[in-house]
């Protein structure tokens, strides 16, 4: 579904919806992950509007396989890790305090999403993953694929876009939050807004 709408896709339409809430008229377990992408898209619809066909937006899909992928934005590469936490060996993949906010299942804890460069130093994240980032013109570039520090951001908001399409901040990260794991976003957050210097 995200890299669909990546790709240029509108929307997306799922077969047996009905058969994700159960007689209770509950989301049934096996169909949260599910339902966070959906909200994720939702939350983001404005900005795929807006880009859609442009080559701004980036999906983050795993793949068997693979235990990272790069990015290459306008000013920017970019890496998002799937799997075990290379930074903090011995420690979950996301350490983000997402724990204190919602409980999550296996399913649901699977990095996925979508990455919008909203201006060259302008990043909006949706969906479930850990993103770093570094200049391209930094002198360790080639350490994409080892410890990256977090770039130098003026703000990492999280929040969502009002009826009349402006970015309504709800929550303003600072602390351990901006400066371990990179800039996270989970279902709980709604849309991250990132700021560069």
């Amino acid at each position: 579904m995200f890299y669909a709408i990546s790709k240029g896709a509108a929307g997306c339409a799922i077969f047996g919806a009905e058969n994700y809430i159960d007689s209770e008229g509950k989301v049934v377990e096996a169909a949260l992950a599910v339902r966070d992408s959906h909200l994720a898209i939702r939350e983001a619809m404005p900005l795929i509007i807006k880009h859609r066909n442009t080559g701004k937006m980036y999906p983050v899909i795993p793949h068997a396989g693979i235990t990272d992928e790069g990015y290459e934005f306008e000013e920017y590469i970019g890496n998002v890790i799937f799997g075990s936490n290379r930074y903090l060996p011995g420690r979950p993949l996301y350490i983000d305090y997402i724990n204190r906010r919602m409980n999550m299942n296996e399913d649901q804890q699977t990095p996925r999403g979508l990455i919008i460069e909203d201006e060259p130093k302008l990043f909006y994240l949706t969906g479930f993953f850990h993103l770093r980032l570094m200049p391209k013109k930094s002198p360790a570039i080639s350490r994409i694929n080892d410890y990256l520090p977090v770039a130098d951001f003026l703000s990492v908001e999280e929040g969502h876009f009002n009826e009349q399409g402006e970015f309504t901040v709800s929550r303003t990260r600072n602390g351990d939050q901006v400066m371990f794991g990179g800039f996270w976003v989970t279902p709980s957050c709604g849309l991250v807004r990132v700021k560069l210097l």
